[in-house]
């Protein structure tokens, strides 16, 4: 006599079965909250996921991944459940990653240097252009340029490339604090030590102020100018 066929009761274990993997997986990545908030699912979608609902697959797809889930062994019980690990690119030798500081042309406070400044974001850009510069892209950030005081040379929101490393003269265009003010001026050495901070749109007046005044440290008092580092390069958006 041939053995009974059952294929309610065989779809109805494997069903259970998948649930239990889903209960397993949410679990071991923190519970309903946890993974509801990494898939931006509700609570309540991921809990009945678990004890009986009918699934549908775009929502199961963002609940194995926010759980780093093999979907297939989630579905089926086949395979490895840990979902493969992202294959990650290969850095490119023709691009270097700098900082860049968005918000910093609108807000910084007295004396931030550049590992203070903020929010960053790292940016590719090619290689070329620091070697022509002569400059190593690890000493380099960008900045975003406010106002007009600098225009025609700088309009505003011109990105600009700034050096950091320290050098022994000030002379060209820099970046600096002064006053709790974020600046971009030019400067310019006189032979009887002091230093003339110039803009290049000349409604501007230009001011003189002693070579002793500029630091590339942190301000050691409130009459201290501190030096971010000197423009190099400049990004300008076509009218």
């Amino acid at each position: 006599m041939a053995a009974p066929n059952f294929p309610d009761l065989d779809r109805k274990w494997e069903t259970e079965k998948r649930f239990s993997r889903l209960r397993e997986c949410v679990r071991s990545s923190g519970g309903n909250a946890a993974v509801a908030e990494k898939t931006g699912l509700g609570t309540t979608t991921i809990s009945t996921y678990q004890n009986g609902s009918e699934w549908k697959l775009s929502v199961i797809e963002k609940i194995a991944d926010a759980c780093n889930i093999s979907l297939r062994w989630l579905l089926f019980g086949e395979g490895e459940a840990s979902a493969p690990a992202p294959v990650s690119k290969p850095a490119r030798a023709d691009v270097a990653m700098i900082r860049s500081y968005p918000d910093v042309a609108a807000s910084a406070g007295y004396g931030a240097m550049v590992d203070e400044l903020g929010h960053y974001e790292e940016i590719g850009l090619p290689r070329e252009i620091f070697d022509d510069l002569r400059v190593t892209p690890k000493d380099t950030v960008m900045v975003r340029v406010a106002g007009d005081s600098m225009s025609p040379t700088l309009m505003p929101h011109d990105r600009v490339l700034v050096h950091t490393r320290e050098s022994g003269y000030l002379n060209g265009v820099y970046v600096f604090v002064s006053d709790g003010h974020f600046l971009v001026k030019r400067l310019s050495f006189s032979v009887d030590g002091h230093i003339d901070i110039i803009a290049d749109n000349d409604r501007y007046p230009t001011e003189r102020v002693g070579e002793d005044r500029f630091s590339w440290g942190k301000p050691q008092d409130n009459d201290t100018i501190t030096i971010i580092g000197r423009v190099i390069y400049k990004m300008q958006r076509m009218s």
